[in-house]
């Protein structure tokens, strides 16, 4: 339910987005209090981010990271800002300034707020005690970075993998020692990013996948005892089982 309901947020915003860009380029001034509407559409997409940021965040620390749409907020109406409060002139801030108050404050944040602690997952095969996340045995989490990520077939049967913004490669090692009478699960959540699967040869697999404004390829299956699960999202990027 939350998946679908963050899918549609997401589409509503690209909307909104696409409907400013026209009322933008064809100049429209039509609006509510001496506004134009293509800026009412745009302070909303913010307004859309910063709800999103408090409210899907998926740590403390996120969801207090809203210094910079608040900046481009302000800077967005700062005209309007500035003559409701009879300011001589529209800017009543550098913006450069803005901004970087904007990081400061984001990186005070990361100071402040604590991260969360994960504990490693080494070759124990312990589950993942921390964070809603016991069910996996494995869990990795890359952004904005090229990685590889290898799982070791032989005491791993349920993993997550989440990329976003980069290219990730996940490999399944000693598959000649895989677990008997048991079904692989893999979770993958890719997000502007393209995720590539390399599933071993011999194994079959069923995608379960969903997608949204993206692309999944699968391979064809051969025939084989060992079965893998994947499951996920894939959000505006391409995911390859391979």
């Amino acid at each position: 339910m939350k998946n679908s309901v963050h899918k549609i947020f997401w589409g509503l915003l690209l909307l909104l987005s696409a409907a400013a860009l026209i009322f933008y380029g064809i100049g429209g001034e039509a609006g509510f209090f001496g506004i134009p509407l293509y800026k009412l559409l745009l302070g909303l997409i913010l307004v859309s981010w910063i709800v999103a940021k408090v409210f899907f965040g998926n740590t403390l620390r996120e969801r207090f990271k809203i210094f910079f749409p608040l900046a481009f907020l302000f800077m967005l109406f700062e005209p309007e800002i500035a003559d409701h409060l009879r300011y001589h002139g529209e800017n009543i801030i550098n913006n450069w300034l803005l901004l970087l108050a904007a990081l400061l404050a984001n990186i005070a944040m990361t100071v402040i707020i604590p991260k969360k602690s994960r504990k490693s997952y080494s070759k124990s095969g312990n589950r993942c005690e921390s964070y809603g996340f016991g069910e996996y045995e494995s869990y990795d989490k890359k952004q904005f970075s090229d990685s590889v990520i290898y799982i070791d077939a032989s005491i791993t049967t349920k993993s997550y993998v989440k990329n976003t913004c980069g290219e990730t490669n996940v490999y399944y090692q000693n598959s000649d020692r895989a677990v008997e009478n048991v079904v692989y699960t893999l979770t993958v959540e890719n997000s502007m990013g393209e995720t590539n699967v390399h599933v071993p040869a011999d194994w079959v697999v069923k995608n379960e996948m969903s997608c949204f404004l993206g692309e999944i390829n699968t391979r064809k299956n051969p025939q084989g005892e060992v079965k893998l699960i994947i499951r996920g999202e894939n959000n505006l990027g391409e995911t390859n089982i391979l």
